[in-house]
């Protein structure tokens, strides 16, 4: 990949973004709340409603990952909204994630979590957060869950690690951290690959296995749905990729607004003796809307630009928004989820969205105006990760 060469402007605003994101959002959704930057963009939408609206509707905008999960994953649909391979993969893989698992899953992240904590607290008097519990604990659960326990951790905290930060965060697509991303998937998929049949022999013999991985070697997938062992091994690849690294910010990040907020941190501490699961999350997020690149200990979360590809509008007749032109095809649209959940831009009744989390499903309010577009109402977003619609 030839390194892209970028002027002031370009340094500067990236710089903006690292350094001083709400203050750059803000006054972009003062000023031209839908920047387009030059006649081939790129365009930042900022407001909450706008950005609900773009994720909303993967048919105009659609996600621009694909070629960086190609080479290391092969084709997977979280880079390919509105195709076959996104509607056929998803309804797989979610049917064999059942929603009865939760329970044993709550109480399985509650075991994990614990035993890292405990051991920490009873000899050192401190817990470091990233590398044994907000990493740790989520790489566990893909071992144990999905079944994919992988040679040894530090393999699978190395694969996650680099195929999350060239896929999302490559902004300048640096050649090593693309080949990074090469090789960690090439080795998952030689392990993978090797592990499948070894499983499938377990299963055969009577092991009594009710992982992810299991439950799928153990269906039969008719050859004219075109979901064979390829695809099993690349969806596998795929809970590894898009469940470590944004769980962990989206822990460290509230985390450290919590400290900032001691009152909040004691109620939900209450609320956790007495027991109560109120919508626990919207009580502590609804304080707390998550800041990008802070750090728990020193250790630094990932450069979090909002939907660090963009994304790429395909319809020339139905992508103009207020305040810039959404026309030409193949422009980068930088959708702010960071600057758009900000709490004094959400519409009332709207909760709030965070990269990694999810506030359950959002009310949604038909009769509430749109802030850019007269009395448009805003669609109903993915309750999901909204900087990840096609996962």
């Amino acid at each position: 990949m030839a390194e892209q060469k970028q002027g002031p402007a370009a340094k500067f605003l990236k710089w903006m973004i690292a350094k001083h994101p709400d203050a750059l959002f803000a006054f972009i959704r003062r000023v031209r709340p839908n920047l387009a930057l030059g006649a081939a963009g790129p365009v930042f939408i900022t407001r909450f409603p706008d950005v609900q609206e773009a994720l909303s509707r993967p048919d105009i905008f659609n996600v621009t990952y694909a070629p960086m999960m190609d080479p290391s994953v092969g084709p997977f649909m979280l880079g390919r909204d509105c195709t076959e391979i996104n509607q056929r993969d998803k309804g797989i893989m979610r049917a064999f994630m059942r929603m009865e698992d939760l329970p044993a899953i709550r109480q399985k992240v509650r075991s994990l979590a614990n035993a890292s904590v405990e051991k920490q607290i009873y000899t050192q008097n401190q817990i470091e957060v990233v590398s044994t519990l907000s990493r740790l604990v989520p790489i566990q659960l893909t071992r144990e869950y999905f079944g994919f326990p992988g040679p040894d951790l530090a393999s699978m905290f190395r694969w996650s690690r680099a195929t999350q930060y060239d896929m999302f965060h490559n902004l300048d697509k640096d050649p090593k951290v693309h080949q990074d991303n090469i090789d960690a998937g090439q080795e998952m998929r030689a392990y993978l690959t090797q592990l499948l049949p070894q499983r499938r022999e377990q299963l055969k013999n009577g092991a009594p296995l009710e992982d992810v991985f299991s439950r799928l070697l153990n269906s039969h997938f008719d050859d004219s749905i075109g979901f064979a062992d390829e695809r099993i091994i690349t969806n596998m690849m795929g809970t590894l990729v898009g469940g470590i690294e944004t769980t962990s910010a989206a822990i460290v990040q509230l985390l450290d607004e919590l400290f900032k907020r001691p009152r909040i941190l004691k109620e939900g501490h209450r609320r956790r003796q007495q027991q109560q699961r109120p919508s626990d999350v919207s009580l502590l997020l609804g304080s707390a809307a998550l800041q990008p690149d802070q750090s728990v200990r020193g250790a630094p979360l990932p450069d979090r630009l909002p939907d660090s590809q963009g994304l790429a509008a395909r319809d020339d007749n139905q992508g103009r928004q207020h305040g810039a032109d959404l026309d030409p095809v193949g422009d980068a649209r930088w959708l702010a989820t960071a600057g758009a959940v900000q709490l004094r831009d959400r519409p009332a009744g709207v909760g709030l969205h965070a990269s990694g989390l999810r506030d359950a499903h959002l009310p949604r309010r038909p009769d509430q105006p749109h802030p850019s577009s007269g009395n448009r109402s805003p669609h109903p977003a993915n309750p999901g990760r909204p900087s990840r619609r096609g996962d």
